[in-house]
């Protein structure tokens, strides 16, 4: 006999993966990241302190914060070639398409794109994470 299937409308029900990242436990409005209600860090954290705590689980340091910033601040500028492909998609191309575009062509000038170090796959995320406009 075979087994049955059952087909959840949209993914309601669906476990797409496991996380520490975050809860979202929408019946109620709640968000959590890393154990925090979006609502204690919304206004009262900084961008960069989200970013450290996804990352590391915990709200940086001073000196943590700082370091941060300087890696971003460093990784900041756009490769030409992205800045000229930008420039040549067409104004009536929708924000979204444009940046979908912008990211795979940053993936282009990244001369480590094969190393999938944990280090490495640190340094891209935190890469995109300062070229992607908030």
């Amino acid at each position: 006999m075979a087994d049955t299937v059952t087909i959840s409308k949209g993914l309601e029900g669906v476990v797409a993966a496991k996380t520490r990242l975050s809860d979202v436990q929408g019946d109620i409005g709640r968000l959590i990241y890393c154990g925090y209600d979006i609502d204690e860090l919304a206004g009262k954290a900084s961008y960069e302190e989200v970013v450290h705590l996804l990352h590391h689980n915990h709200l940086p340091s001073h000196k943590e914060l700082t370091e941060l910033r300087s890696t971003l601040v460093g990784f900041r500028d756009l490769p030409k070639g992205v800045v000229d492909t930008i420039c040549t998609l067409p104004r009536t191309t929708p924000p979204m398409h444009a940046l979908r575009t912008a990211v795979s062509v940053l993936g282009c000038f990244d001369t480590t794109a094969e190393d999938d170090s944990q280090h490495a796959q640190r340094r891209k995320a935190l890469r995109l994470i300062s070229q992607i406009p908030v």
